[in-house]
């Protein structure tokens, strides 16, 4: 993803590692705390791929609708 954003489309790396960073945090921790919810190591991955799924659309969705959230990723 950093590479089809930073070289593609010309972000800049330190533009989009911050929003990358606040993901995979927020995604990793709720990951983790679901898992250990429902005690079925072999639903890890799904977990977390739903999670991860949730999480960048709630992303996209928040700056569709105020385009300053995560203002940071800029041209360079």
């Amino acid at each position: 993803m950093l590479l089809a954003v930073g070289v593609w489309l010309r972000y800049g790396a330190a533009a989009t590692a911050a929003p990358a960073l606040l993901n995979a945090l927020i995604t990793a921790i709720l990951t983790v705390f679901v898992s250990e919810l429902v005690q079925q190591p072999a639903l890890n991955w799904l977990i977390g791929l739903v999670i991860g799924l949730l999480i960048g659309a709630l992303f996209c969705r928040l700056c569709e609708r105020w385009p300053g959230f995560l203002k940071t990723a800029r041209h360079a």
